[in-house]
């Protein structure tokens, strides 16, 4: 969980990946996925957390 954000464990490794400096095709590598995969988790995680954002800016 990411500031009250639910990331699934696949979307917390990529994206912990991504903050390291690496590429979804690098990512995809290190955890044995294709690079369309490790790039879908981390548009998950981003979605994620910029909707979190929105909401908490709307309502707070």
């Amino acid at each position: 969980m990411i500031g009250g954000v639910v990331l699934s464990p696949r979307e917390y490794q990529c994206l912990e990946w991504s903050a390291r400096g690496n590429s979804a095709g690098e990512i995809g590598i290190i955890l044995g996925i294709a690079e369309p995969t490790a790039g879908f988790h981390l548009d998950n995680a981003r979605a994620k957390l910029v909707s979190a954002r929105f909401v908490k800016r709307s309502c707070g």
